[in-house]
């Protein structure tokens, strides 16, 4: 991944990761307009995106970390449930990225 200053250097690109469960909903719309307004001038990359649904079906989840490198940061809205549990995959990916 490149390293670099975010405010001289960055993309201006910020990776919006969260549940599968959120995809297509009110939450999810709620997440890019918030995500928006705290970070004016930057583009929200949505991996939920059919630019990114023939590389998915090539890549498998490897593609989430193809958009991340293109990214200054990320915002993680994950799913929890009664019992307190994120969705699998979506804590899948945030161990993976702590541990790396």
């Amino acid at each position: 991944m490149k390293k670099y200053n975010i405010l001289t250097e960055g993309s201006r690109n910020i990776y919006f990761g969260h549940a599968g469960s959120i995809y297509n909903t009110k939450y999810e719309k709620i997440g890019t307009i918030e995500i928006e307004k705290r970070f004016p001038g930057y583009r929200v990359k949505n991996p939920n995106s059919p630019k990114y649904d023939k590389q998915y079906a090539a890549k498998g989840f490897d593609i989430f970390f193809d958009i991340i490198d293109t990214c200054d940061f990320g915002v993680f809205m994950g799913m929890v449930y009664g019992n307190g549990w994120w969705e699998m995959k979506c804590w899948d990916l945030w161990r993976s990225i702590l541990l790396s």
